[in-house]
């Protein structure tokens, strides 16, 4: 998702969520946030603060693609600000 943020720049939020159940084709932020705690990640809060950056991203690969971290994403919704 992106949006505006300081000085009208573009910013960007990464949903880390489970994919939609078998047939359902659309996911609804709202009746996720309702089923399960939403966690915020923000990265680079300061300037300087680079890797973590490089870590947030890693951590939304690494929940993308490891089946054995899909247990994380049973129990609360992710939102990164990489």
């Amino acid at each position: 998702a992106g949006g505006s943020v300081y000085q009208g720049r573009t910013g960007y939020a990464v949903d880390v969520h489970l994919p939609p159940a078998r047939g359902q084709t659309h996911i609804s932020r709202l009746k996720l946030a309702v089923q399960k705690p939403t966690c915020l990640i923000v990265a680079r809060h300061h300037a300087n603060e680079v890797s973590s950056t490089t870590a947030a991203l890693d951590l939304i690969r690494d929940l993308a693609s490891e089946p054995s971290l899909r247990r994380w994403l049973e129990r609360v919704n992710l939102v990164f600000l990489p």
